[in-house]
């Protein structure tokens, strides 16, 4: 299946999005290609990889000096990029604030893998309130 979608979104030159299961790796620790489940061919298709989980309590207390005062920008959930073909951010972490509710995502700040913030892709936090709606 993964095959025919890169065969369609190349003929095509649209985006195809799918999701896959994680297998054990990804509770011992694995934010990587290890933790996605089933065969290789899955990642090696791909053009972009992430896990998206969501965050723990000891990557909360990690990350906290880095969130910014004011309105909520605690991060609920974080988005690994371990691949990016062709693109210039892969080994990367996006904290994100995500409203389960109505499934709004704002994106709250980046950093590698050893949480350095990345500033490159930093965007600017919404102070606009019907941005914000969370």
């Amino acid at each position: 299946v993964s095959k025919k979608l890169k065969e369609m979104a190349t003929k095509w030159q649209i985006s195809v999005d799918t999701a896959t299961q994680t297998n054990d790796n990804l509770t011992n620790g694995q934010r990587d290609a290890s933790a996605v489940k089933g065969s290789r061919g899955i990642v090696e298709k791909a053009d972009h990889c992430y896990i998206l989980t969501k965050i723990n309590k000891k990557e909360l207390e990690k990350v906290k000096p880095l969130c910014r005062d004011g309105i909520d920008n605690t991060p609920t959930h974080i988005l690994h990029v371990f691949k990016n073909r062709g693109g210039r951010w892969t080994g990367i972490k996006i904290f994100l604030k995500v409203n389960m509710g109505n499934m709004r995502v704002r994106d709250l700040f980046c950093t590698d893998y050893e949480l350095s913030v990345i500033k490159d892709i930093q965007r600017t936090i919404a102070t606009n309130e019907d941005e914000i709606d969370f």
